[in-house]
């Protein structure tokens, strides 16, 4: 489950307040998710506007609770492979699935994800 202590943030960021109470409730609707894919999240809170999301990430960013780093989703199995790297420019040419199966990194997309930071909460 991902700690956000999204009272404090709101409380500090009053202007984010809809983009907050959205992301807390989804936040509770999963309480299996480990990480972040904002353009996933973008299409479930579809009422928030995005760049308001977008502010809200970089602030989770700022604040030390995420970081953000890149994955490598198999194409065929719309699964991440196993690896994270924290440049997209760092993601090798050729990666393995969970299978260890080759997958060319060219032809597969390379996805920007928020996974907490160890320790942090927000």
């Amino acid at each position: 489950m991902l700690f956000i202590d999204f009272a404090i943030l709101a409380n500090e960021n009053p202007r984010y307040l809809t983009a907050l109470n959205a992301l807390a409730e989804w936040v509770h609707m999963h309480p299996s998710a480990r990480v972040i894919v904002p353009h996933l999240l973008a299409r479930d809170l579809s009422q928030v506007d995005p760049e308001t999301l977008n502010e809200v990430f970089d602030l989770l960013i700022q604040r030390g609770s995420f970081v953000q780093v890149y994955r490598v989703m198999d194409p065929v199995q719309r699964v991440f492979v196993p690896g994270q790297w924290y440049s997209p420019l760092d993601v090798p040419d050729r990666v393995q699935n969970r299978f260890h199966q080759p997958i060319d990194t060219a032809n597969a997309p390379v996805v920007p994800v928020l996974v907490p930071e160890v320790g942090a909460g927000a």
